[in-house]
Protein backbone atom coordinates (compact mmCIF):
# COMPACT_ATOMS: atom_id res chain seq x y z
CA UNK A 1 0.00 0.00 0.00
CA UNK A 2 1.07 3.55 -0.70
CA UNK A 3 1.23 6.12 2.05
CA UNK A 4 -1.33 8.82 1.38
CA UNK A 5 -2.39 11.64 3.64
CA UNK A 6 -6.05 12.59 3.92
CA UNK A 7 -5.19 15.85 2.18
CA UNK A 8 -3.58 13.99 -0.76
CA UNK A 9 -6.66 11.78 -1.11
CA UNK A 10 -9.00 14.77 -0.93
CA UNK A 11 -7.11 16.72 -3.61
CA UNK A 12 -6.84 13.79 -5.99
CA UNK A 13 -10.46 12.80 -5.39
CA UNK A 14 -11.62 16.34 -6.22
CA UNK A 15 -9.56 16.28 -9.41
CA UNK A 16 -10.86 12.86 -10.46
CA UNK A 17 -14.41 14.00 -9.67
CA UNK A 18 -14.04 16.58 -12.43
CA UNK A 19 -12.36 14.27 -14.92
CA UNK A 20 -14.83 11.43 -14.54
CA UNK A 21 -17.79 13.82 -14.68
CA UNK A 22 -16.40 15.40 -17.86
CA UNK A 23 -16.08 11.93 -19.38
CA UNK A 24 -19.67 11.13 -18.34
CA UNK A 25 -20.88 14.31 -20.04
CA UNK A 26 -18.97 13.73 -23.28
CA UNK A 27 -20.13 10.14 -23.69
CA UNK A 28 -23.72 11.15 -22.94
CA UNK A 29 -23.46 13.85 -25.66
CA UNK A 30 -22.14 11.30 -28.15
CA UNK A 31 -24.89 8.86 -27.23
CA UNK A 32 -27.59 11.48 -27.62
CA UNK A 33 -26.33 12.56 -31.05
CA UNK A 34 -26.20 9.03 -32.44
CA UNK A 35 -29.61 8.18 -30.94
CA UNK A 36 -31.14 11.11 -32.85
CA UNK A 37 -29.74 9.77 -36.12
CA UNK A 38 -30.94 6.25 -35.32
CA UNK A 39 -34.44 7.57 -34.60
CA UNK A 40 -34.40 9.39 -37.95
CA UNK A 41 -33.45 6.15 -39.73
CA UNK A 42 -36.31 4.34 -38.00
CA UNK A 43 -38.80 7.11 -38.71
CA UNK A 44 -37.91 7.32 -42.39
CA UNK A 45 -37.88 3.52 -42.64
CA UNK A 46 -41.52 3.41 -41.53
CA UNK A 47 -42.83 6.70 -42.86
CA UNK A 48 -41.77 6.36 -46.52
CA UNK A 49 -43.32 2.94 -47.19
CA UNK A 50 -46.48 3.87 -45.27
CA UNK A 51 -46.89 7.10 -47.26
CA UNK A 52 -46.24 5.42 -50.60
CA UNK A 53 -48.52 2.50 -49.72
CA UNK A 54 -51.29 4.80 -48.51
CA UNK A 55 -51.16 7.02 -51.60
CA UNK A 56 -50.95 4.13 -54.08
CA UNK A 57 -53.74 2.17 -52.38
CA UNK A 58 -55.95 5.28 -52.24
CA UNK A 59 -55.36 6.69 -55.72
CA UNK A 60 -53.98 3.76 -57.69
CA UNK A 61 -50.55 3.27 -59.24
CA UNK A 62 -51.42 5.12 -62.45
CA UNK A 63 -52.58 8.27 -60.66
CA UNK A 64 -50.59 11.47 -61.21
CA UNK A 65 -50.48 11.92 -57.40
CA UNK A 66 -48.88 8.48 -57.03
CA UNK A 67 -46.27 9.26 -59.65
CA UNK A 68 -45.36 12.62 -58.07
CA UNK A 69 -45.29 11.04 -54.61
CA UNK A 70 -42.81 8.42 -55.83
CA UNK A 71 -40.68 11.15 -57.39
CA UNK A 72 -40.77 13.20 -54.17
CA UNK A 73 -40.21 10.32 -51.76
CA UNK A 74 -37.48 8.48 -53.70
CA UNK A 75 -34.69 10.88 -52.60
CA UNK A 76 -35.80 10.46 -48.97
CA UNK A 77 -35.74 6.68 -49.39
CA UNK A 78 -32.22 6.84 -50.86
CA UNK A 79 -31.12 9.10 -48.00
CA UNK A 80 -32.57 6.64 -45.49
CA UNK A 81 -30.79 3.72 -47.17
CA UNK A 82 -27.47 5.58 -47.19
CA UNK A 83 -27.89 6.54 -43.53
CA UNK A 84 -28.74 2.92 -42.64
CA UNK A 85 -25.61 1.72 -44.43
CA UNK A 86 -23.47 4.26 -42.59
CA UNK A 87 -24.97 3.26 -39.25
CA UNK A 88 -24.21 -0.39 -39.94
CA UNK A 89 -20.64 0.23 -41.10
CA UNK A 90 -19.83 2.46 -38.13
CA UNK A 91 -21.79 0.23 -35.73
CA UNK A 92 -23.87 3.03 -34.25
CA UNK A 93 -26.01 0.65 -32.19
CA UNK A 94 -22.91 -0.76 -30.48
CA UNK A 95 -21.53 2.72 -29.92
CA UNK A 96 -24.77 3.96 -28.35
CA UNK A 97 -24.73 1.01 -25.94
CA UNK A 98 -21.08 1.58 -25.06
CA UNK A 99 -21.50 5.35 -24.64
CA UNK A 100 -24.49 4.85 -22.34
CA UNK A 101 -22.68 2.26 -20.23
CA UNK A 102 -19.54 4.39 -19.97
CA UNK A 103 -21.51 7.54 -19.19
CA UNK A 104 -23.29 5.84 -16.31
CA UNK A 105 -20.08 4.26 -15.00
CA UNK A 106 -18.15 7.55 -15.14
CA UNK A 107 -21.00 9.43 -13.42
CA UNK A 108 -20.99 6.85 -10.63
CA UNK A 109 -17.20 7.13 -10.29
CA UNK A 110 -17.51 10.91 -10.15
CA UNK A 111 -20.09 10.69 -7.36
CA UNK A 112 -17.90 8.27 -5.39
CA UNK A 113 -14.76 10.40 -5.81
CA UNK A 114 -16.76 13.48 -4.79
CA UNK A 115 -18.08 11.73 -1.68
CA UNK A 116 -14.62 10.44 -0.76
CA UNK A 117 -13.10 13.90 -1.24
CA UNK A 118 -15.76 15.62 0.87
CA UNK A 119 -16.33 13.02 3.57
CA UNK A 120 -13.27 10.81 4.05
CA UNK A 121 -13.21 8.37 6.93
CA UNK A 122 -11.12 9.63 9.85
CA UNK A 123 -9.18 6.36 9.76
CA UNK A 124 -6.56 7.01 7.08
CA UNK A 125 -6.13 3.29 6.34
CA UNK A 126 -9.84 2.85 5.55
CA UNK A 127 -9.89 5.98 3.39
CA UNK A 128 -6.70 4.88 1.65
CA UNK A 129 -8.24 1.49 0.90
CA UNK A 130 -11.43 3.08 -0.48
CA UNK A 131 -9.31 5.44 -2.57
CA UNK A 132 -7.19 2.65 -4.02
CA UNK A 133 -10.29 0.64 -4.94
CA UNK A 134 -11.74 3.68 -6.71
CA UNK A 135 -8.45 4.32 -8.51
CA UNK A 136 -8.41 0.73 -9.73
CA UNK A 137 -12.00 0.97 -11.01
CA UNK A 138 -11.20 4.30 -12.68
CA UNK A 139 -8.08 2.86 -14.34
CA UNK A 140 -10.12 -0.05 -15.71
CA UNK A 141 -12.77 2.35 -17.00
CA UNK A 142 -10.15 4.56 -18.66
CA UNK A 143 -8.62 1.52 -20.37
CA UNK A 144 -12.00 0.61 -21.81
CA UNK A 145 -12.75 4.23 -22.77
CA UNK A 146 -9.51 4.42 -24.75
CA UNK A 147 -11.39 2.54 -27.51
CA UNK A 148 -13.30 5.76 -28.24
CA UNK A 149 -10.92 8.63 -27.40
CA UNK A 150 -11.91 12.28 -27.25
CA UNK A 151 -10.53 15.14 -29.30
CA UNK A 152 -8.84 18.04 -27.54
CA UNK A 153 -11.90 20.21 -28.25
CA UNK A 154 -14.18 17.63 -26.64
CA UNK A 155 -11.95 17.41 -23.57
CA UNK A 156 -12.02 21.19 -23.11
CA UNK A 157 -15.82 21.18 -23.47
CA UNK A 158 -16.14 18.35 -20.95
CA UNK A 159 -13.86 20.14 -18.50
CA UNK A 160 -15.93 23.32 -18.79
CA UNK A 161 -19.10 21.32 -18.12
CA UNK A 162 -17.58 19.64 -15.05
CA UNK A 163 -16.17 22.91 -13.69
CA UNK A 164 -19.58 24.54 -14.13
CA UNK A 165 -21.36 21.59 -12.50
CA UNK A 166 -19.10 21.58 -9.42
CA UNK A 167 -18.59 25.37 -9.31
CA UNK A 168 -14.81 25.12 -9.40
CA UNK A 169 -12.31 27.51 -10.88
CA UNK A 170 -10.43 26.56 -14.01
CA UNK A 171 -6.70 25.98 -13.59
CA UNK A 172 -6.06 27.92 -16.81
CA UNK A 173 -8.22 31.05 -16.60
CA UNK A 174 -9.06 30.89 -12.86
CA UNK A 175 -12.75 31.50 -13.70
CA UNK A 176 -15.75 29.48 -12.52
CA UNK A 177 -17.78 28.86 -15.69
CA UNK A 178 -21.38 30.03 -15.55
CA UNK A 179 -22.31 28.90 -19.06
CA UNK A 180 -21.18 26.54 -21.77
CA UNK A 181 -20.26 29.44 -24.04
CA UNK A 182 -16.65 28.85 -25.19
CA UNK A 183 -13.94 31.25 -24.09
CA UNK A 184 -10.30 31.68 -25.17
CA UNK A 185 -9.03 29.53 -22.29
CA UNK A 186 -6.85 26.60 -23.35
CA UNK A 187 -8.22 24.44 -20.52
CA UNK A 188 -11.98 25.07 -20.50
CA UNK A 189 -12.61 26.98 -23.72
CA UNK A 190 -11.80 26.97 -27.44
CA UNK A 191 -14.33 24.30 -28.35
Amino acid sequence: MNQYTLDDIRKESHSLTLHTYATHYLYSCRQSTIEKWLRMITLLGFMIPVLIGGIVSSYGLDSILSKWSLIALTPLAIFQLALSAISLVYRWEDRVSYYLESSISNRNLSQEFDKLGKYPNEDVKITEHQYELLIERNNNREEQDDKYPFTDKEMRRGMRYALRRFQRGCSGCQQIPISMKPTDCGVCGQF
